[in-house]
């Protein structure tokens, strides 16, 4: 396993396109910072930009880039394993790992670790980024408030990025190029949207439904244990649990597509 992390680690050294997307990331974020600084302190021209006023601006940058990031944790690991993948299956690099006695396991997990720890690079090179780019336009950020951004959205988006992961890892596994992998992307975007409808849809019209449907209607937040409604910041609870399910729905869902990889990719010819 040490190995195949070693080779991923080595690949991506290796490349180019991991490091501009980082650089991109950086500088995207750092100018929208800095723009929104500016945007914020405008609102505020009536006001003196008093050591309190540039902690707010800061505060308010950094929620908005906090919410942001909470509605695109699929796009992110999209982006994730597009770069992690490479195109091995097209490329028949893929081969090369395998024949030399690898679990298909360990190649797969390896995969899915080597992709969350360039998404978690990515996420914190672009806080970086907004630090920078809100403290050239006189914001100025809390420790605290920092330290919230790890705490109540990096570390817990952990369970949910494996999950986007494991999922995107079966296509991308089982097919050559990024055409499947991408398709997949764009399926869940749709589905999402079409889930939620439905979902709101039915709970606002429950009155007009059988007994048996209003009952499964009335379990809280039923249909939010589908995996596309998942969201970090939004407790999901199930009946009088005063306990945010989400790691833990997460985590099962990771283990299931990664299982699913697994097996499909056992029964896979890679050539």
């Amino acid at each position: 396993m040490f190995q195949l992390l070693r080779a991923e680690f080595y690949q991506i050294r290796h490349r180019v396109a991991p490091f501009t997307m980082l650089l991109l990331s950086f500088l995207a974020t750092l100018g929208i910072a800095s723009l929104a600084s500016m945007i914020l302190f405008g609102e505020k021209s009536g006001t003196s930009t008093s050591a309190l006023t540039k902690a707010l601006v800061g505060n308010q940058v950094l929620s908005i880039y906090t919410i942001g990031l909470k509605e695109m944790p699929l796009l992110l690991c999209f982006v994730a394993q597009i770069l992690t993948f490479n195109n091995e299956t097209k490329n028949r690099t893929l081969i090369n790992t395998i024949s030399y006695g690898h679990r298909r396991r360990s190649v797969v997990l390896s995969k899915i670790l080597v992709g969350l720890f360039y998404l978690l690079l990515a996420s914190c090179l672009s806080l970086v980024g907004l630090l920078i780019g809100g403290s050239m336009s006189g914001a100025t950020f809390k420790g605290n408030e920092i330290f919230e951004f790890f705490t109540n959205y990096l570390i817990p988006s952990i369970p949910l990025f494996l999950g986007y992961i494991a999922l995107l890892s079966i296509p991308a596994f089982l097919f050559a190029g990024q055409g499947p992998l991408i398709f997949t992307y764009l399926l869940l975007s749709f589905i999402n949207p079409i889930l939620t409808g439905v979902y709101s849809f039915l709970t606002t019209n429950t009155a007009n439904m059988g007994n048996v449907v209003q009952k499964f209607m009335s379990a809280d937040k039923a249909f939010a244990f589908f995996f596309t409604f998942l969201k970090v910041g939004k407790p999901l609870t199930w009946g009088n649990l005063n306990l945010d399910l989400t790691p833990v729905v997460a985590s099962a869902y990771f283990l299931l597509f990664f299982w699913i990889a697994v097996k499909l990719f056992n029964r896979a010819e890679v050539k």
